[in-house]
């Protein structure tokens, strides 16, 4: 659970800009969109590996590119 203490004299306006990177950073909004619907295992699988490959180009694109 992600918690965000105010300080004394803390706008909520900073407040929530720090809580709304908390859970951007934590990943939480990701992962409730993945599980609000089923994912079979293979296709889970599949996915995973095109992402895979899709980040093994950039890091070469990158690599190269120097």
């Amino acid at each position: 659970m992600i918690t965000v203490i105010v300080n004394e004299n803390e706008p909520i306006d900073s407040a929530m800009r720090r809580l709304k990177r908390f859970v951007e950073k934590s990943g939480l909004i990701k992962e409730l969109r993945q599980r609000e619907r089923f994912e079979k295992p293979s296709k889970k699988r599949q996915r995973e590996k095109v992402a895979a490959k899709k980040r093994e180009i950039k890091r070469k694109k990158l690599f190269f590119s120097k």
